[in-house]
This record gives structure tokens, C-alpha cells and sequence, in this order.
């Protein structure tokens, strides 16, 4: 995997640490943490966002936490709102902005 990771986009690389250590679900995940996870400046993270992955920072956050709850609640009997808690929302009505957030601005969720 790591010659596949060496090889890949930015942004197909940033895409694969998201799922396998998801760092989102942390309450401190930052734009500054995820550029220092990766091993990359603020500013070239953000280029990688707008750029290959068309988004910014808060709008990937979302998608990332609302596509872990929502396989959270298929696949568990977890109680909703501690899904949401460990997805990294600190309330079921931030969740609930989050997914407002993206159907007003993506058109999605």
C-alpha cells in the first residue's frame, strides 16, 4: 500500500488517511492538525481541497463526519446521538447544521 499511497494524488491520499484513521471524528481536528498529519503546509492542503477535491475544510468535515454517521446507523444499534458524538459533533443539532450546511451549498446529503 505505501508504494500505491506514494503514487497517488494529493487528494486520493488525503481521501485514504481520512477513512483509515479517521482524524475527523476528534473535537480538535483542525485545517492546521490535518496539514500537520499529512506532513503539509495550510496552504497546500487547502490547494488540494479547492483544487482536486473541489471543497474547502469545513465542507470535507462534514461530508466526513455525516458519511460516518450515517454508516454508523446502518450498521449498529448505537444511540444517535452517541453516533454523532463520535463522529466529532458535539450535539445532534450541530449534525443537523452540518447537514443543512451541505444541501443548501452542495446540493447533497
Amino acid at each position: 500500500m505505501s508504494q500505491w499511497f506514494n503514487e497517488a494524488t494529493a487528494g486520493l491520499q488525503l481521501l485514504s488517511f481520512c477513512e483509515v484513521w479517521q482524524p475527523f471524528r476528534s473535537k480538535d481536528w483542525s485545517e492546521t492538525v490535518l496539514a500537520q498529519e499529512m506532513g503539509w503546509s495550510p496552504a497546500y492542503l487547502r490547494r488540494v481541497l479547492q483544487e482536486e477535491l473541489e471543497t474547502d475544510f469545513v465542507t470535507f468535515c462534514a461530508v466526513l463526519r455525516l458519511a460516518f454517521v450515517r454508516k454508523m446507523a446502518q450498521n449498529t444499534y448505537v444511540n444517535r446521538h452517541r453516533i454523532s458524538q463520535m463522529a466529532g459533533f458535539d450535539s445532534l443539532r450541530e449534525e443537523e447544521i452540518s447537514r443543512k450546511m451541505l444541501v443548501f451549498s452542495k446540493g447533497f446529503f
